[in-house]
């Protein structure tokens, strides 16, 4: 089962060890919270508790990586990236921060790919096989919608700063866009399903996304924004979340459909073909959002249209059970009244047959050896009807051939064909032919007078038949009321 909580979570002594890592973690969020609001130390106290943070949650990581589980590739990324993190912060603290570009920018720009690729491996293992084209479509359309949002609401003033050579005010949301375009792409293909981990890995991506967008769009405004402030807060929340949701059991998804799959996507067509509308009607607006935005919608399109082809398919699936017999793979009882309304005034030849010493057969070998006789009697009686001929299973033991005027195979030919016999069985058939439209202009009259013939034709003059035969006739009541009355008053006028 792909998704299957991972034992070995329980037994190891590294959970232990990373719970309390956890709790540390949590506590020094706590301890940031109260600093800031109460205003109690300098920037240096804050940037030692925030460096403590990202330890504990480097700590966790690279523990976590060393526990088997589907998903080790992510664990490995997230270790490597909060190293990355983790070295950042200590050049920071020996050579300050440069708000335009230093040594500490260097390592931490590989952070967000990281997570990405630490996305990608996480969804090999939580993503079911095989994955449903739908869902790739929405996956490109969630990025789409994501990345053109960003766009306009992010890059684009990022990008506008670069000029000033805050290239780190670029660089940064360009990156967060990106990764939170991943985050949700990755929702999309597993259905917009959470579970506990992918929740805590979405919150903690968000909480990161967002504050790392708000402290370069303050830099961008020549805002200075230094340790001590609630930025320190929102970077450290994201690590801890993103680290608690390292040591979740990863569950299995659902295997139905969820509403979520038709609603969300519709959502996110909606809001990229708004960014279209908005960014279209600006004089200065940006390629790059044009772009992504009408990428967008030219996958809503796309994904309306699998939809459409879809519920095509699906109706055409639903039609075809609705008049096939699920045993014989045969037309039943609705199939022949359908076409047997479609013959118009062509000439065909309606066979009813109904088997005898079946019900032995069946009480003696089982249902399901019945059931396997019931298909080979069925295919029997399909190659005994020819190309331009059907066969068709009614219920019970009852089988029904049509046949084209110039037929080959005669009724009893029909009959002969479907028998079966063997040690401890015999297995026959009794049929009543009927010429159409010479001796019946209706189906209803047909059906009645092949059914009249046939226990003529059985030997015991049984009456086992006339419930299907019943059966077939309600079918014609509802299809054709009129029919069915017209056939009535003719059969009391002749009698």
């Amino acid at each position: 089962m792909v998704g299957s909580p991972v034992p070995v979570l329980a037994s190891t002594p590294f959970l232990r060890i990373a719970r309390a890592l956890l709790v540390l973690s949590a506590a020094l969020c706590v301890a940031s919270v109260a600093r800031t609001a109460l205003g109690i130390g300098d920037a240096r106290v804050a940037e030692v508790i925030y460096n403590l943070a990202i330890v504990s949650a480097c700590a966790t990581w690279c523990l976590r990586s060393v526990v088997p589980d589907p998903a080790h590739g992510a664990f490995v990324c997230g270790s490597i990236g909060s190293a990355l993190w983790l070295a950042g912060g200590i050049v920071t603290w020996f050579d300050g921060n440069d708000p335009a570009f230093s040594l500490a920018d260097v390592l931490m720009f590989g952070i967000n790919p990281l997570i990405c690729l630490g996305l990608f491996f996480y969804g090999r293992s939580a993503v079911p096989r095989p994955i449903a084209a739908s869902r790739w479509v929405d996956a490109l359309l969630s990025a789409f919608t994501v990345g053109a949002v960003g766009a306009a609401l992010v890059i684009e003033g990022a990008l506008a700063s670069v000029a000033d050579a805050t290239v780190t005010a670029a660089v940064y949301p360009t990156g967060t866009v990106a990764l939170a375009a991943c985050a949700v792409g990755l929702l999309a293909l597993r259905g917009w399903a959470f579970d506990r981990r992918f929740a805590l890995i979405v919150a903690g991506a968000a909480a990161l996304a967002t504050t790392e967008i708000l402290y370069r769009r303050a830099q961008v405004d020549n805002v200075t924004a230094e340790f001590g402030t609630f930025y320190d807060v929102g970077w450290m929340l994201g690590a801890l979340l993103m680290a608690l949701a390292a040591w979740q059991p990863q569950r299995p998804l659902p295997v139905e459909p969820r509403r979520t799959e038709i609603v969300v996507p519709i959502v996110l067509g909606a809001i990229a073909l708004t960014v279209l509308i908005v960014e279209g009607a600006e004089h200065s607006s940006s390629a790059l959002t044009i772009t992504l935005s009408g990428l967008a919608v030219a996958t809503l399109l796309a994904r309306m249209a699998l939809s459409l082809n879809l519920n095509y398919r699906l109706l055409l699936h639903s039609r075809r059970e609705a008049i096939t017999d699920s045993v014989t793979g045969l037309g039943n009882g609705r199939r022949l009244v359908a076409d047997l309304e479609r013959l118009g005034g062509a000439r065909a030849t309606l066979v009813l047959l109904d088997l005898n010493g079946f019900k032995a057969y069946n009480d003696t070998f089982g249902h399901l050896a019945g059931d396997q006789m019931l298909e080979r009697i069925g295919g029997a009686l399909d190659a005994g009807a020819g190309e331009e001929g059907r066969a068709y299973r009614m219920g019970g033991d009852e089988f029904c051939v049509l046949l084209p005027a110039d037929a080959a195979t005669s009724p009893a030919a029909l009959a002969a064909g479907a028998a079966q016999r063997g040690e401890g069985f015999d297995v026959t058939a009794a049929f009543g032919a009927v010429a159409l439209p010479e001796e019946a202009t209706s189906a209803t009259d047909a059906l009645r007078l092949a059914d009249e013939r046939m226990y003529a034709h059985k030997r015991d003059g049984g009456s086992r038949g006339q419930p299907v035969v019943e059966a077939l006739l309600e079918l014609i009541q509802q299809h054709d009321p009129e029919l069915l009355r017209r056939a009535d008053a003719i059969a009391r006028a002749e009698r």
